[in-house]
C-alpha cells in the first residue's frame, strides 16, 4: 500500500521547512524538484486558481508512474487544505479527497503541505 504524507500548521516557514525534507527523505536526494521519481504540482502558483490545481494534482494521482518504478506525488504548499473537507459533492476537490480516502497503489508515495 501507498503512502499518504499531510503536513499542515500555522507556521509557513516550519511547514514548508518540514515538507522539503520529507520529500528530500522519500527522493534520496537534496534536490526533489530534479529527481525523477517526483512530480511536483505548484499549490502556490501563480495566477492561482485552486480548482486548476487541484485538476492537476486529480490527474497526476491517477496517473501511474512514467519511467519509473515509482512515484512521488508532492501538492507543494496548497494554499487552503479546507477546499478538500469542505468540498460539494460534484467538485474536483471532493474527488480528490474520495481519491485520497482509498488505499493507494503501492508505488505511489504523496505529500500535501498547506494551512
Amino acid at each position: 500500500m501507498g503512502r499518504l504524507f499531510l503536513i499542515s500548521g500555522d507556521d509557513d516557514q516550519a511547514r514548508k521547512e518540514r515538507a522539503r525534507e520529507l520529500m528530500s527523505e522519500l527522493s534520496g536526494t537534496d534536490e526533489p524538484e530534479n529527481a525523477s521519481t517526483v512530480e511536483i504540482v505548484s499549490g502556490d502558483s501563480q495566477p492561482s486558481v485552486p480548482a486548476e490545481i487541484v485538476g492537476r494534482f486529480l490527474n497526476s494521482l491517477l496517473t501511474p508512474p512514467f519511467l519509473a518504478d515509482r512515484k512521488i506525488l508532492w501538492l507543494r504548499h496548497y494554499p487552503d487544505l479546507s477546499h478538500f473537507s469542505d468540498a460539494e459533492e460534484n467538485s474536483v476537490f471532493f474527488a480528490a479527497a474520495e481519491r485520497l480516502k482509498k488505499p493507494l497503489p503501492p508505488e505511489l508515495e504523496v505529500v500535501i503541505d498547506g494551512p
